[in-house]
C-alpha cells in the first residue's frame, strides 16, 4: 500500500483530533501549545496532500510530520512504519538552533517574548523543555537536541514544571500554567503544572508527586475542570497514591478563564493579607477520592437523575437497560431485517414520551425515512407502494394532513448527509454537537455505510472513543445500527459484527435482529407463564453489560401491514416442551 494514500484530509483530521486538536472548519486550535483561539489551519497542497500549519508555534507538515511530533519519533521512523519497514524514505530534518539566543530570536519572530520557563531536571540540572510565553497571549515549546534546540516538545512523557522545589516539599499545588507557579512561590507555596495546557495531562510524567498531598486549582472554565479531574485520576493511580484535594474557584468570585494569579490580583486590589488568604483556600479544598465517581452515580440513581430511558418493548428494556446515560447500544442485523423500521419505532416512542433525540440517516435521505415513518405512524404500509398511492389520492391526502403536524415536528430531529460522503470524524463531531445540545438519545443508521479508511480498525476506535467521551460528558445514550461482516453467512454473534473490534469492546448492549422467512412456533416465557405462539422475528441479546439479559432471545412479531414490532417474551424453546 502506498503511504501517500494515507495523506487525506480525514486521516489528518483524525490524527490531530487524537492529539487534542479542536476544529472549526479548516481552522484548528493547535494541540502543540496552549491555543485558546484557532491559530492553525489545514490545507490541501498543490500536490493533493493535506497539511497542517500552526501560525503561532510553527509546527507544520503532513500526517507523518504530525505523527512524529505527537509520538516524539523522527519522521523517518514514522515513514518506515507506514511503509511496512522499508527505510528508503525521505527524512525531513528539523531546524536546529545552535544557541539559546538563536532560539529566542526565532521565537521572537512569532511574537514578543514576555516570559521564559525552563523545565529543569533537579538531578542532572539539564533543561528538558523550554516554554516561551508570547504577547499576544500564546505559548511556544522548544527542547534540547544534539547541536542545540528545536521548536518542538521533547518525547513523551513530558516533564512537569518546578521539579526541584517539588522534590523538597510534601504539599504541592497543581495549577494550569507556569505563571501561576511563580505567583504561588512569591507567598511561600510550591506549585507545578504540566506542559501544553488543559487536556494534555495524560502526556506528562506525574511520578514526582507520588505520595504527596496535592491541591488542584483549576481555571474557571470547563476545560480547566476536566483537566484537573483527569490529573486527579492519574495522581490517585501513582505508587504510592497522592492524597488529592481540589479548590472550587467559582466560590472565590473568579470568573471565566481566571486563575490563581487573577485571585491574587483581586486580593491586592482590596489590600488583603495574601498568604493567609491562600492558606484558607487550601484548607477549604475538597478531598478527592477514587470512589467519588461511584458515589455520584449512586446519588444520581437514588435521585432519579441517572436512569435508563425505557424502550417501547418492556421485556427488552428490563433485560438490557440499554439507554442508561453514557451507554452505547449496537443494533445489528442482516439486510432486510427491518432494523431501520425498528429504530424508527423507537424514535417515535421517544418523541411521544417527550425525550429529546436525534437520528442521522446515513442510507437514503430524510424524505425517504419520513415516508416510512408516515406509513408506520398511519399503520398503513400501502403508503410505501406508489401504485396504491396513485390509486387512492383522497385517502392518502387525508392521512397526510392528519399526521402532518406530528411528522413535521418529528422530522426536525432527523439528519442526513445529502449527496456528501461523510467520514467518521465528521460523524463523531455531529454526535458531540447533538449531545451538547441536550439530546438524550442519539442514533446513527447504519454506521457501517460511512466512508472507510485505509486503517478502519484505527478509525473505528477513534470514532467510538470520541462518541463515548461526548455521551459520558452529557449523559446521552448512543444507538448504532449496523450490519453483519461480509462473509458471515447468516451467523449471529459478536464476531460477526461489521466494523472493528472497537464496536464490541466499547458498547454495553449488542442486539441482533433476526427476521425469519416463515413464522416459527416457539415456547415463550412471559409474565403470566409459558405459552406457545408464532413469531417472525427474534432479537438476540448478544451483550448486556448493565442487566441480566446476556444470551437471551426475545420473540417478536413484525406486522408488514402496520410496520410495527410487537414483543412476545423470552424464547425458551422452538416448540412446546423443547427448552433451550
Amino acid at each position: 500500500m502506498s503511504i501517500d494514500t494515507q495523506r487525506t484530509k480525514e486521516n489528518l483530521i483524525a490524527e490531530l483530533t487524537a492529539a487534542g486538536a479542536e476544529f472549526k472548519g479548516n481552522s484548528v486550535c493547535c494541540p502543540f501549545h496552549d491555543d485558546r483561539h484557532p491559530s492553525a489551519s489545514i490545507y490541501e497542497g498543490k500536490d493533493g496532500i493535506w497539511r497542517f500549519r500552526c501560525h503561532a508555534c510553527g509546527v507544520q507538515g503532513d500526517i507523518y510530520d504530525i505523527r512524529a511530533q505527537i509520538t516524539g519519533r523522527s519522521r523517518q521512523e514514522v515513514l518506515c512504519e507506514a511503509n511496512g519497514g522499508n527505510q528508503r524514505t525521505y527524512q525531513k530534518a528539523p531546524k536546529i538552533y545552535a544557541t539559546l539566543e538563536d532560539l529566542r530570536l526565532a521565537v521572537s519572530r512569532i511574537g514578543q517574548i514576555v516570559a521564559e520557563y525552563s523545565y529543569d531536571d533537579p538531578v542532572t540540572g539539564r533543561t528538558d523543555l523550554l516554554v516561551f510565553r508570547l504577547e499576544p497571549k500564546n505559548f511556544v515549546q522548544a527542547s534540547p537536541v544534539k547541536g542545540g534546540f528545536v521548536l518542538k516538545a521533547p518525547p513523551k512523557p513530558w516533564p512537569i514544571y518546578n521539579r526541584g522545589a517539588v522534590k523538597q516539599v510534601e504539599t504541592v499545588v497543581v495549577v494550569e500554567g507556569e505563571r501561576d507557579c511563580h505567583t504561588l512561590a512569591e507567598y511561600g507555596f510550591v506549585g507545578t503544572t504540566s506542559p501544553a495546557g488543559a487536556g494534555k495531562g495524560q502526556y506528562a510524567d506525574w511520578t514526582p508527586l507520588a505520595g504527596k498531598k496535592i491541591i488542584l486549582w483549576p481555571d474557571v472554565d470547563e476545560p480547566g475542570r476536566k483537566h484537573m479531574e483527569q490529573v486527579a485520576e492519574i495522581l490517585q493511580q501513582l505508587e504510592p497514591a497522592s492524597t488529592v484535594f481540589i479548590v472550587e474557584p467559582s466560590s472565590l468570585d473568579l470568573h471565566d478563564g481566571e486563575d490563581v494569579t487573577d485571585y491574587v490580583t483581586q486580593l491586592k486590589i482590596i489590600e488583603a493579607d495574601i498568604q493567609p488568604a491562600l492558606e484558607k483556600v487550601f484548607a477549604e479544598a475538597t478531598k478527592c477520592s477514587v470512589v467519588d465517581g461511584l458515589r455520584q452515580i449512586i446519588k444520581d440513581t437514588i435521585s432519579g437523575k441517572r436512569r435508563a430511558i425505557d424502550l417501547p418493548w418492556p421485556k427488552l428494556s428490563e433485560l438490557t437497560l440499554a439507554l442508561l446515560p453514557g451507554m452505547v447500544t449496537i443494533a445489528a442485523g442482516a439486510p432486510g431485517a427491518v432494523k431501520s423500521l425498528w429504530a424508527l419505532q423507537l424514535m417515535a416512542y421517544l418523541y411521544e414520551s417527550g425525550i429529546k433525540f436525534a437520528i442521522f440517516e446515513l442510507e437514503h435521505d430524510t424524505e425517504y425515512h419520513l415516508g416510512r415513518m408516515f406509513a408506520q405512524r398511519a399503520s398503513c404500509s400501502d403508503l410505501l407502494d406508489p401504485g396504491w398511492v396513485r390509486a387512492n389520492p383522497e385517502k392518502v391526502n387525508n392521512l397526510f394532513e392528519r399526521h402532518r403536524p406530528w411528522l413535521e415536528n418529528f422530522g426536525h430531529s432527523m439528519s442526513d448527509s445529502g449527496d456528501k460522503e461523510i467520514t467518521l470524524p465528521e460523524l463523531a463531531e455531529w454526535v458531540q454537537q447533538k449531545a451538547e445540545s441536550g439530546c438524550r438519545v442519539i442514533a446513527l443508521d447504519p454506521v457501517t455505510i460511512v466512508e472507510r479508511t485505509q486503517e478502519p480498525w484505527v478509525a473505528d476506535q477513534r470514532f467510538l472513543l470520541a462518541c463515548k467521551k461526548a455521551i459520558r460528558k452529557t449523559g446521552a445514550s448512543l444507538i448504532l445500527v449496523t450490519h453483519p461482516r461480509k462473509g458471515s453467512k447468516g451467523a449471529v454473534g459478536l464476531d460477526d459484527l461489521a466494523g472493528g473490534a472497537a464496536y464490541q469492546r466499547f458498547s454495553q448492549t449488542i442486539l441482533w435482529i433476526e427476521k425469519f422467512a416463515e413464522p416459527k412456533d416457539v415456547t415463550i416465557k412471559g409474565d403470566c407463564g409459558r405459552f406457545v405462539t408464532s413469531i417472525n422475528l427474534s432479537v438476540h441479546i448478544c451483550k448486556a453489560s448493565n442487566a441480566r439479559g446476556h444470551g437471551l432471545r426475545l420473540g417478536f412479531n413484525f406486522d408488514p401491514a402496520t410496520l410495527q414490532f410487537a414483543e412476545q417474551g423470552i424464547v425458551i424453546g422452538n416448540k412446546k416442551g423443547d427448552e433451550s
